[in-house]
């Protein structure tokens, strides 16, 4: 039965897109079954969404994709993810998918919403070799009848904070309920995400946890996107909170000191020069305001490392040229976790337009929580 189980996982892991970014990979469920993972090592993705293997049926994945609908399909607020919501008559799936350039590293994840059909009574396997989206058996069903098409506009997305993953919520009759979930600890294990039709552990979905945490953080993130609003928006709340912060150490900002990083596209970014007696100090504006994705699934403390600011002090006596290039460089970090699906945090190497730099944590630099989150500044030494 066990070895039955895992064949089931392969094949539905390989269903959604082939081989996976999962090496190496460890869990711990804790409260609502958050992951946290002490290695975690992305592979290259190199096949189709679908693996079909009955000649004439379907070719590939535009080709699967003709014999489905699509219900609704949404791009997150970071440009990178488009989640999709699909059916095919027979069954509904719910899919986050990554944008040109940035399927190699995120890939495509699904989660299992409702069966459209009466389920099988058990997974059909030779459905996923043929490239079919499974049924869930009718024992894991909350009801073994068939469910009812959704339509659009009873439909919306919450992304996660962190943009690594969200939430698929309909309305019906005035209620609304959460039907599904792909969370950021999706494709760990076997693990693909959480439908609320579904009762038991299955290859294809888990139950939805009981408890009310990660209610809580959906919850959290619908308000932080309606809090963009034409008047307000988090980002100038956080901005002049910062900005103060460094004058307090630094001093004043002096005019034409201050540069928009972000090119007009969300999120929002600044960052700020400082010169000094000795050496002129860059440090980012505006990226603390989105937490860093991927904390949880290494650290046992999330909060106390996905809120950060950048910074580095280079000597006054450089050349226009040589700051100019550094000031262009720490703006393209300051996107760097969003646009690769990790983090940074001390200890951490990476290359900028100095060279290789170690990030460490500048303790004399006191900045304000932000969403009840600590925030730190990460300094970018040799």
């Amino acid at each position: 039965m066990l070895n039955a189980v895992g064949n089931s996982q392969r094949l539905f892991r390989d269903f959604v897109t082939g081989p996976r970014m999962l090496a190496n990979c460890r869990k711990k469920l804790a409260d609502y079954d958050e992951v946290l993972a002490t290695t975690f090592d992305f592979r290259k993705l190199s096949l189709p969404l679908f693996t079909p293997t009955v000649p004439g049926r379907f070719q590939s994945a535009a080709d699967m994709a003709d014999s489905n609908e699509t219900i609704l399909f949404e791009t997150s607020p970071y440009g990178n993810l488009d989640a999709i919501v699909e059916h095919d008559h027979r069954v509904v799936y719910f899919y986050l998918n990554g944008r040109s350039g940035e399927e190699d590293r995120f890939g495509t994840r699904a989660c299992w919403v409702r069966n459209l059909v009466r389920g099988p009574l058990t997974l059909s396997e030779s459905e996923m070799k043929q490239g079919i989206p499974p049924l869930l058996p009718r024992v894991d069903c909350k009801s073994s009848e068939p469910g009812e098409l959704p339509a659009a506009d009873s439909l919306r997305i919450v992304w996660f904070e962190e943009g690594n993953g969200a939430a698929l919520i309909e309305t019906r009759g005035g209620a609304q309920e959460t039907i599904s979930v792909i969370p950021p600890w999706s494709g760990v294990d076997g693990f693909h995400g959480y439908a609320s039709q579904c009762v038991h552990e299955s290859p294809l979905c888990w139950p939805l946890p009981e408890n009310q945490r990660l209610a809580r953080r959906i919850a959290n993130a619908e308000e932080f996107w309606q809090s963009f609003t034409p008047q307000s928006s988090p980002f100038l709340e956080l901005q002049p909170r910062l900005l103060r912060a460094y004058s307090d150490l630094y001093g004043d900002v002096e005019e034409g000191n201050y540069f928009s990083i972000d090119g007009g596209k969300f999120p929002p970014r600044g960052l700020v020069r400082f010169n000094l007696e000795s050496e002129i100090v860059l440090l980012t504006v505006g990226m603390s305001m989105c937490p860093q994705p991927a904390t949880e699934l290494f650290v046992e403390n999330p909060p106390e490392f996905r809120r950060v600011e950048l910074g580095a002090a280079i000597p006054i006596s450089e050349s226009l040229e040589s700051v100019d290039a550094a000031i262009r460089s720490l703006g393209s970090l300051a996107f760097y976790p969003w646009k690769n699906w990790t983090w940074l945090g001390p200890g951490h190497s990476l290359e900028w337009a100095r060279g290789k730099a170690v990030l460490t944590r500048n303790d004399s630099l006191v900045l304000p929580e932000f969403r009840g989150d600590p925030v730190h500044a990460l300094w970018l030494g040799s």
